[in-house]
């Protein structure tokens, strides 16, 4: 068996990136941009009203704004999920014609392909960057066919998610799901079990888990930080917790003779979106437990303190914008004291994985 030389093989390869086909670039005709809350990403109409897409990209929930290339804009709801495929179906009323073709067989392992989206879509464009990044293409080749997902050397950035990976036939043969953080490892859901999820219906169950920062002053001066995880059902429900780490409770309880700071706290409460797009708002309220610690210097002592704990009820609420948040609690503290905090959040790294 002769094996091609690495001429031949870039030529062959070459061959896709110089011209790409003209059913390919056809293609783009029915890429839409999806808006799930502040999420957005890339969606492939499949006819009739039948939008497919990535499950992370739509597992908050809710109403989905679905744009199309000539700025038109409709509301669509969540069909049915596949979680195991990352694939997801939207159903957008109004929403007619033709789509894109689903191969009936996967891409062979070589094949080009390209993918079809909105890379860093969560801005839009102005300036020197006028015209480009949303529906925009980017080509590569089949790296290899899995069971459930294709590798990929096409470049996947944050808003390719969701989006249609076109073969030269302008057939839909993947759908955008995830990278890995080597060079030329995305990957692309089958779309084998789309069909099967026209008729369903998202469950109630499942939704984001999130990592933030959150800076907590209490009223008396008190200063603490820490990492708070939230997950949330649907982008309806929201249980979080928190721990913090005090700052200056010390000094302060050297200065005025005692003081309390909020150690951690767990909450559970509902949220409600107010807009629609990267800059939606966030309001939360909840109620919940909080870990009060507090500082002593008693007078006959000059060095040392004497530390209380206490959980205490507490409620309060939170308001955010894109990445960042404020937040408002009050408790009663065990002596009767009130014990009220006001707090900066800081959404970083952010959603980490669906559920």
């Amino acid at each position: 068996m002769a094996f091609p030389t690495p001429m031949a093989i870039g030529l062959a390869s070459a061959a896709f990136a110089a011209d790409v086909p003209p059913e390919t670039v056809a293609a783009m005709d029915h890429v839409l941009l999806l808006e799930t809350g502040s999420t957005m990403c890339a969606g492939a109409h499949l006819g009739d009203g039948v939008v497919a897409t990535a499950y992370h990209c739509v597992a908050a929930g809710g109403r989905v704004r679905v744009t199309d290339r000539d700025g038109g804009y409709a509301v669509g709801r969540v069909r049915g999920v596949d979680r195991s495929r990352d694939l997801a179906i939207v159903y957008v009323d109004g929403l007619s014609g033709d789509g894109i073709d689903v191969a009936s067989t996967p891409p062979a392992l070589g094949e080009g392909i390209a993918v079809l989206g909105h890379p860093l879509a969560s801005d839009l464009p102005a300036g020197f960057y006028t015209d480009t990044l949303r529906f925009s293409l980017a080509e590569g080749v089949v790296s290899a066919v899995g069971t459930e997902a294709l590798q990929v050397t096409a470049p996947l950035n944050p808003g390719n998610s969701g989006g249609p990976l076109v073969d030269g036939e302008g057939r839909l043969v993947g759908v955008v799901s995830r990278r890995l953080g080597g060079q030329g490892l995305g990957f692309a859901g089958r779309p084998d079990g789309l069909e099967s999820l026209v008729d369903g219906r998202m469950s109630p169950v499942g939704g984001t888990v999130a990592v933030e920062l959150g800076v907590v002053a209490m009223q008396d001066g008190t200063v603490a930080v820490g990492p708070r995880l939230e997950l949330a059902a649907r982008d309806r429900v929201v249980v979080e917790g928190s721990l913090n780490l005090p700052l200056s409770a010390r000094w302060t309880a050297v200065r005025f003779g005692d003081v309390a700071f909020l150690r951690g706290q767990v909450h559970g409460g509902l949220r409600q979106r107010i807009g629609r797009g990267a800059w939606t708002m966030r309001l939360d309220g909840w109620g919940g437990v909080a870990w009060l610690e507090r500082l002593v210097a008693p007078e006959n002592q000059p060095i040392g303190f004497d530390v209380e704990h206490a959980a205490v009820p507490v409620v309060g609420g939170a308001a955010r914008i894109r990445n960042v948040g404020f937040e408002l609690g009050y408790g009663l503290g065990p002596d009767g004291r009130d014990a009220g905090w006001a707090g900066l959040v800081v959404r970083t790294p952010g959603v980490f994985t669906v559920w």
